[in-house]
C-alpha cells in the first residue's frame, strides 16, 4: 500500500507507526510485523499504543480503514494534478496544430496554383502537400500522393543516402537545385524517370518543411537522387 501523504488524517504518525499500520493493512498479524521489521512483539504493541493515543484510541480495523482513505485521497490528488498537466499539454498541442493547419492551408493555395509540379515535405519525410502537376509527374491519381513518404519517389538504392541528405538540408536550408544534374525518381508503377528539381524550406511550429519544384528532364540522363 502506498504511504498516505502527510496532510491526511494519519499525518501525525511517525514513519515507523505508519509502517506498522500499513503492514497490518496487508493482513499481517503482530508477530509477522515484528519479524519483518526485526523488532519484538512488545515493541510492536508499544507502537500500537502510540498510534491509538494519536488517533483517539480507535480500533485496529478503524485505523486500517482510515489509512486506506488517506491513501485514496493522496492518489486522487496526484491523479488530479496529472490530469491538469495532461489537459494543459493537450491544449498546447491543439493550439500548435491549429496554427500548423492554418499555415499549411495557406501554403496549399500556393502549391495548387504553381504551374510546375510541387511537393511540401515535413521533417520526417512525409509528403504533406502536392499539386495535380506533381501527381501527374509521379503517376499518382488525384488526391493519392499526399501522405506518402518521400522515399516512395526515390529508387531503393538511394534511400539511405537521401535520408541523411534530407536531414542535413533541413538543418541548413537554402534554396538550391537538387543535385548538379538530372535526378532519378520513381513513379507509382515502379518505372524510373529523370527530373530536375529545386528545393527550398520554410519554418512551421513543427520545424523546417522542405518544398520542392519538379519538372521532367527531357533528353537528359539521370544521376543520383540527392539533396545537395
Amino acid at each position: 500500500m502506498v504511504m498516505a501523504q502527510e496532510h491526511g488524517c494519519l499525518g501525525r504518525l511517525s514513519d515507523r507507526e505508519r509502517q506498522i499500520l500499513e503492514l497490518a493493512a496487508t493482513g499481517k498479524a503482530d508477530h509477522m510485523i515484528a519479524c519483518e521489521l526485526g523488532i519484538s512483539i512488545g515493541t510492536v504493541n508499544t507502537y500500537w499504543s502510540r498510534i491509538r493515543q494519536k488517533q483517539g484510541r480507535r480500533s485496529r480495523s478503524e485505523l486500517v480503514t482510515q489509512l486506506a482513505q488517506d491513501c485514496a485521497e493522496a492518489d486522487m490528488g496526484r491523479l488530479r494534478a496529472e490530469n491538469a498537466a495532461l489537459l494543459t499539454a493537450i491544449a498546447e498541442l491543439q493550439k500548435r496544430d491549429s496554427g500548423l493547419v492554418e499555415l499549411l492551408l495557406q501554403v496549399s493555395h500556393l502549391v495548387d496554383s504553381a504551374s510546375e509540379a510541387m511537393l511540401v515535405v515535413d521533417p520526417e519525410g512525409t509528403i504533406r502537400l502536392c499539386n495535380a502537376a506533381a501527381e501527374a509527374v509521379f503517376g499518382h491519381p488525384p488526391g493519392d500522393l499526399a501522405g506518402h513518404h518521400l522515399r516512395e519517389l526515390i529508387p531503393a538504392r538511394y534511400h539511405g543516402r537521401h535520408a541523411a541528405n534530407r536531414i542535413e538540408f533541413l538543418s541548413h536550408p537554402e534554396k538550391r537545385p537538387m543535385g548538379v544534374d538530372a535526378t532519378t525518381a520513381t513513379r507509382r508503377d515502379g518505372s524510373e524517370i529523370s527530373i530536375l528539381a529545386t528545393i527550398d524550406a520554410f519554418t512551421t511550429p513543427e520545424g523546417q518543411f522542405a518544398s520542392c519544384l519538379v519538372r521532367l528532364a527531357s533528353g537528359r540522363g539521370p544521376t543520383r537522387f540527392q539533396l545537395r
